[in-house]
Order: C-alpha cells, then structure tokens, then sequence
C-alpha cells in the first residue's frame, strides 16, 4: 500500500455549542468530523457523507438530547463526537469515530469504523479488503484472541454472534476489527488481523 498522505490532504471540521434553558448551561456539544481536500469525485462523496452524519448528530443533541437534558438537574449534560484516522492512501481512506453522551454518572459511547474507496466514494466491506468465508473469519479471530487477558470467561462460545463484519477500520497493516464493551470483555476490544497472517487450517 502506498505511504500515508500529510495532514493537508485531510482536516477537522469542528462544531462547539452550549446549549441553555432558563439561563443555565444544560447540555455542552463538540462535534468533529473529517473533510478530505483534493482526491476528486470519490473524496466528494466522502465528504458529503460527512457533511450529512454531521448534520444528523447535531439533529438528534440539538433536539431529543436538549430536551431531556433541559428538564435534568445539574450538572449539565454533554456530547462528543471524535474521531482517528487508521489510513489515509492515495486509494483508501478509513477513520474509526467515536460518539459519547455524559448524562450525570452514566456515559453511552458509540463506535464505528468506515473505510472509503477514494477512486469511487464508495464504502468497502470487510469482504472486499479481506476475502474470507465467515467460518475462516471466526477462526481468525479466535486464535487471535487466544492469548488476550481480560475477556470473559465464555468469550470463544460468544465470538460467532458478537461478530460483525460491519465493525471493522483499516491500517496500513491490516484490518482491525472491533466489539463493543459487554460483548467479549468488558472493555472496548480491538483486534488487528495483519495482512501476512497465514489462514488457519
């Protein structure tokens, strides 16, 4: 794959609002999200892809989210949108972002990973980057997490239903996918699955 691009081909679009009801500060928004510059038809439709997530998520804080956080007591609520890139190529870009609401003591974080085809615009599926049966899939994974502390005692009987092929984001050595915490460990999990891993037998 060829090297990663500078920072100039792609750059934050950042958004910050506090929102009040009846003088006092209720809900505090920051929302950040990519725009790629340069790259032609395909880096446009990632672009208004953004430009529409964007818009969604401020949407939903600005609308559902302020009135539930308007009648909370303090302190005030919050939201965040964030994200990492994982590739940026001449041909490929993936990022993994994250969405958190803070309401009190309770946080609920969302996490998705996408990868682009920047000849086409298109979103690439995990079968398109890496072409396997999803048996083969599972026993990657297995034995990639063969090793890994802090997963649930019946995390191998968990596996074929926690995974989903949608959850997944690209680097330069591979694709990593990923689970949401409660599915194989309480945690966040990532799991790197590099391009020169031989299949499992």
């Amino acid at each position: 794959m060829s090297a990663l691009f500078s920072n100039g081909q792609c750059r934050p679009v950042r958004w910050v609002q506090v929102l009040r009801a009846q003088g006092r500060p209720v809900l505090s928004l920051t929302l950040s999200l990519p725009r790629l510059t340069g790259g032609g038809t395909g880096a446009e439709r990632v672009n208004r892809h953004f430009t529409r997530l964007r818009e969604a998520w401020r949407r939903r804080w600005t609308g559902p989210l302020y009135r539930a956080a308007a009648q909370a007591p303090p302190p005030p609520w919050s939201a965040s949108l964030d994200y990492r890139v994982t590739l940026h190529t001449q041909d490929q870009f993936s990022l993994l972002w994250t969405a958190s609401v803070t309401r009190g003591e309770t946080v609920k974080t969302v996490s998705c990973g996408e990868c682009w085809d920047l000849r086409t615009g298109a979103l690439l599926t995990l079968k398109e980057v890496l072409p396997l049966r999803r048996r083969d899939l599972t026993a990657r994974l297995s034995q990639a997490l063969e090793a890994r502390p802090g997963l649930f005692p019946d995390w191998k009987a968990r596996l074929r239903a926690a995974l989903d092929p949608d959850r997944f984001y690209l680097t330069e050595e591979g694709p990593v996918l990923f689970f949401p915490p409660g599915r194989l460990a309480d945690h966040f999990l990532q799991v790197p699955l590099p391009w020169d891993t031989e299949p499992v037998q």
